[in-house]
């Protein structure tokens, strides 16, 4: 590890996260540091074995992810509505306070992305780059129409709390939206293709025009290709947004 970058990444073990590390093992100038709920899971030790330092991140805790991110040159940060909205506490609280699932998922991703923030300026001395992963502000984009878009709002939030209370962290923050993931009409119901009756093909419908253009990614092969061209070339500036 001597005189190798580090790059903290967050989530290493999923989708976005799992990306990032898988690209940044293959480039030797870097160390990978994947932050984990628990280092010693069974799950976890393929990554250890690959070469990756575990380390326990707590996204409830900024002390936790401060820990976790100290001395690294790039922190990737990424949240996770869906993993939420999976989770029986979220929907435990949305029941007992009588609201949907979907508002107490939004509360804490909100907060869990927060705390990445925090976090990252708590080490900018030694931070040369910021990567949060993001989907834009649809309030803002559909003036007014879209109200209930909440696994968007909430990352986007983040990034509103970002550049009003750490300018300096903005400087150097680069953005990544990924938009539709390849894979989600496996398990997205509205997604799921149904075949015609008359040709028997299979169509995969969306509630969009059919003109309309749709960024599509596969989260897993892309995610990780597309953070070092946030480390050099055009959109090594601050506030890059891909």
């Amino acid at each position: 590890m001597s005189g190798k970058n580090i790059i903290a990444v967050v989530g290493s073990t999923g989708n976005q996260g799992g990306s990032v590390a898988e690209t940044f093992l293959a480039l030797p100038e870097w160390h990978v540091r994947g932050l984990t709920r628990d280092p010693k899971k069974p799950s976890s030790a393929v990554w250890k074995d690959k070469g990756v330092e575990l380390v326990a991140g707590d996204l409830n805790s900024v002390s936790s992810l401060t820990k976790a991110f100290s001395g690294a040159n790039v922190v990737f940060g990424t949240t996770d509505f869906w993993g939420l909205m999976q989770d029986g506490s979220v929907h435990q609280e949305a029941k007992t306070r009588g609201i949907t699932p979907n508002e107490v998922a939004y509360e804490r991703e909100v907060q869990h992305a927060k705390n990445i923030v925090d976090a990252a300026v708590a080490n900018i001395d030694t931070l040369d780059r910021f990567v949060l992963s993001t989907l834009n502000d649809s309030k803002y984009w559909s003036k007014g129409l879209i109200t209930f878009n909440l696994h968007f709002d909430a990352k986007w939030v983040a990034v509103e709390y970002l550049k009003e209370k750490y300018p300096e962290l903005w400087e150097k923050t680069s953005l990544l939206q990924l938009g539709f993931y390849a894979s989600n009409w496996k398990t997205n119901g509205t997604s799921l293709p149904t075949k015609t009756d008359t040709k028997g093909e299979y169509v995969l419908s969306m509630p969009m025009g059919g003109d309309s253009k749709v960024a599509i990614s596969d989260v897993n092969a892309d995610t990780g290709s597309f953070i070092p061209y946030f480390l050099s070339g055009p959109l090594l500036s601050r506030k890059s947004h891909m």
